[in-house]
């Protein structure tokens, strides 16, 4: 559980009535996790996570015309591991919100992103190989004034650590993202999102 208040936002500097009020929220959290080594081999490991939460926000001033905002969602983790490098990884959110206006009217919280699921597919070689799949998918959001269309999302992954020579201690990436140039806009987002990008990154651990 946790009680939090927050100073003014900037923007209501010169704002007699909101620069003497702090917003004010209250959350509680509960989740509860599982990990295993030996499920269906002698090194393979499976690991689940779960959280849900609640959140009220009142004496709002970041919001206009707003005076509660009452928010609840669960996280969902799970993995698996098998002995041979073979590796699911799987991530799920779902968020509901409710608004209370000034005058009393309640309606969805039109503030939280949209339920979505993530899951990538992916092999280990050893020490020095790790190429992987992923999946990223978004239900469509329209408890919002301006409804938000689903879209689903692929994005490629391989990453090399070299275990000797010159470059022992570095990381090389190459990841293709939105692999199918698919033209989509993320709930809450004000722009449309990146094209097919191809991203080479170099890390190095001293």
């Amino acid at each position: 559980g946790a009680y939090t208040e927050v100073l003014p936002i900037i923007d209501d500097l010169g704002t007699p009535l909101f620069m003497e009020q702090s917003e004010k929220s209250r959350t509680y959290e509960v989740g509860g996790s599982y990990d295993r080594i030996g499920v269906l081999g002698t090194n393979d490991r499976l690991a689940l996570k779960a959280n849900l939460y609640q959140t009220e926000l009142w004496d709002v001033t970041s919001y206009s015309g707003v005076d509660r905002v009452e928010t609840q969602g669960l996280e969902l983790e799970a993995s698996y591991v098998h002995d041979r490098g073979t590796y699911v990884d799987l991530n799920a959110n779902l968020t509901r919100g409710e608004e209370t206006a000034l005058d009393g009217v309640r309606a969805d919280w039109e503030g939280i992103p949209a339920d979505s699921l993530r899951l990538t597919l992916g092999q280990r070689f050893g020490e020095d190989l790790d190429i992987s799949w992923e999946s990223v998918a978004a239900a469509r959001m329209d408890r919002a004034a301006d409804p938000s269309a689903g879209y689903v999302v692929h994005n490629l992954r391989a990453t090399y650590v070299p275990q000797q020579g010159v470059l022992e201690g570095a990381e090389i990436r190459f990841g293709l993202e939105n692999v199918f140039d698919q033209l989509y806009t993320p709930h809450l987002a004000t722009r449309p999102a990146p094209g097919r990008t191809a991203k080479l990154t170099l890390a190095m651990t001293f």
